[in-house]
């Protein structure tokens, strides 16, 4: 073996030696666990937006429905919306960026906050921000009060009757779902 070929052995065994390996990248391991958390079925179970509760009557179910930071929103069994999150979960409180639209030219994203109790998870969004408008600050708190534009969601987790696959996610928002 000529020295040449020796010396890209050996330099290609030190790459591979102190490469990381999948799963050695602590953060992005964090950020994959934060955003397992929210896989699943969510049920809307309270809405406040600028200090005014939505009614929620009897006929009215909305379910979130995520899978690996990709989300429908689902009413009376059929997609309304879809979006996708990207989660900071070491952040205090945790921090959330949600992207959503029903085609490419209605897409805003919402910043956020968000905490899990449980069963339930409790997100407040600021107003969104379109394509080329500056968006609003972020909460600070889980409140949402008159004039502050900022909207308060709480959601229980309910048996995943749903699944992202079977309600036909438009490929225009695919995206890797957190830094």
């Amino acid at each position: 073996m000529n020295l040449q070929l020796l010396s890209a052995w050996a330099l290609l065994a030190v790459v591979v030696a102190v490469a990381p390996a999948a799963g050695d990248d602590p953060a992005a391991d964090r950020t994959a666990k934060e955003l397992a958390r929210f896989d699943g079925n969510w049920e809307l179970t309270a809405s406040t937006t600028d200090g005014k509760a939505a009614d929620l009557g009897a006929g009215t179910r909305v379910v979130l429905v995520f899978d690996g930071g990709r989300m429908a929103a689902v009413e009376r069994g059929g997609p309304v919306g879809y979006g996708t999150i990207r989660v900071r979960g070491g952040e205090a409180p945790a921090q959330i960026d949600w992207r959503y639209g029903d085609s490419p030219a209605k897409t805003g994203v919402s910043q956020g906050i968000y905490k899990f109790d449980g069963d339930t998870l409790t997100i407040c969004v600021s107003p969104a921000a379109r394509a080329a408008g500056r968006a609003a600050p972020r909460p600070a708190r889980f409140e949402s009060r008159a004039g502050s534009g900022a909207t308060l969601l709480t959601y229980r987790r309910v048996q995943a009757a749903l699944r992202l696959q079977d309600l036909n996610f438009p490929d225009y928002l695919v995206e890797p779902p957190s830094k």
